[in-house]
């Protein structure tokens, strides 16, 4: 999944990013360019758990 990002120019003419369209668009607001950034949406935890799921599959194929 990939989070869309915004490069926005202010009425005082300072450049930021945000992902929040509503103050991408606000009136003294003006979009400059978009961009994309991945996001990672499994925790931690399981990823752990993946680890070890994959671990304990490997030793049991060595076992035949």
């Amino acid at each position: 999944m990939r989070r869309v990002n915004y490069k926005v120019v202010n009425a005082y003419g300072e450049i930021f990013n945000t992902t929040d369209y509503a103050r991408a668009t606000a009136p003294e607001n003006q979009i400059k360019s978009t961009f994309l950034t991945p996001v990672d949406l499994v925790s931690d935890k399981v990823k752990v758990s993946y680890k070890i799921r994959i671990a304990k599959m490997k030793e049991k194929a060595k076992r035949g």
